[in-house]
């Protein structure tokens, strides 16, 4: 059985204009053989068609056991809105200390007839939170662990659903600290 993940979107929220500026900033791939050695924000969000998603923990560090939680925000940085699936599937990856990948699984469809309550529109300037957990003790031992979150929407078939953002988008890398449970 592969890792479970809990999540769901909620609210709007304003993009503050610095972290707009943030968001400009270009991405390169981590090589095969990489390790991640650093605690907090590495590579930048991938942006695709005027969109970003970023990865924030609830905490930095974890111990074996407990969950890991992160915030998600998807910002539209167009000058329209862009409509999205209310609760959009977000997966996601990592690498850990050792090396290995891995990732939450979760199948998207390549097209599906959205309807109106199925999707949400977001305004230009807002981004919409999701909120995503991961069980620890999926993982082989302590150490830092580099998250990322990727955002894949299906086509939208319904015609009366426009401006409908499809495709997919990585987040900022963010590495976590994962220590060792607490139990003797």
């Amino acid at each position: 059985m592969k890792k479970q993940r809990q999540h769901s979107a909620k609210c709007l929220v304003p993009l503050p204009a610095a972290a707009a500026a943030l968001l400009l900033v270009s991405c390169t791939s981590l090589p095969e053989n990489y390790r991640p050695s650093r605690i907090g924000p590495n590579l930048p969000p991938e942006g695709e068609d005027g969109l970003e998603v970023v990865i924030r923990p609830l905490s930095q560090t974890v111990r074996l056991g407990q969950p890991i939680r992160f915030d998600i925000l998807i910002y539209n940085r167009n000058g329209y809105p862009v409509t999205l699936p209310r609760n959009p599937r977000i997966e996601l990856v990592w690498i850990y200390p050792n090396g290995r990948r891995d990732s939450t699984v979760h199948e998207v469809t390549s097209a599906r007839f959205f309807t109106r309550r199925d999707v949400i529109e977001l305004p230009p300037g807002h981004a919409l939170r999701a909120t995503v957990s991961v069980p620890s003790y999926y993982f082989p031992e302590p150490g830092i662990t580099e998250f990322r979150a990727v955002l894949q929407t299906a086509e939208n078939l319904n015609p009366q659903i426009t401006n409908y953002w499809s495709g997919r988008c990585y987040s900022n890398s963010y590495g976590i600290l994962v220590l060792p449970s607490d139990r003797m």
